[in-house]
């Protein structure tokens, strides 16, 4: 039986950097996605609510639209820009590297 090398420091890290990369860009990709579809799908309750708002008493229609705006607000993390601090107080880029110094300190 032939033995094998451990791999070295160079090529362990030539391979974090390929899979931190495609994590990264998937990660991207499907959170590109994600808020396609949920934006799609707000644009079509929002227009489903125009089109009976004529047969709605006011009640309803304040009442489907405080509830329809809550949803809206809560499922919308406020991101600005790509490196802003998420919900667990650290970019995402810390969170592939694991990087927990800073947890819960804000760039802002």
């Amino acid at each position: 039986m032939t033995t094998q090398e451990p791999p070295s420091d160079q090529q362990l890290e030539k391979r974090r950097q390929f899979l931190e990369k495609l994590l990264s860009t998937g990660y991207d990709k499907a959170a590109t996605f994600t808020q396609i579809l949920i934006g799609a799908g707000y644009a079509g309750f929002f227009a489903i609510w125009n089109w009976v708002n004529p047969y709605l008493s006011r009640w309803q229609t304040l009442t489907i639209a405080a509830l329809l705006g809550t949803s809206r607000v809560r499922s919308q993390p406020a991101r600005p820009w790509p490196g802003s601090v998420g919900v667990e107080g650290r970019t995402r880029e810390a969170h592939l590297r694991g990087d927990d110094a800073g947890v819960g300190d804000s760039t802002r």
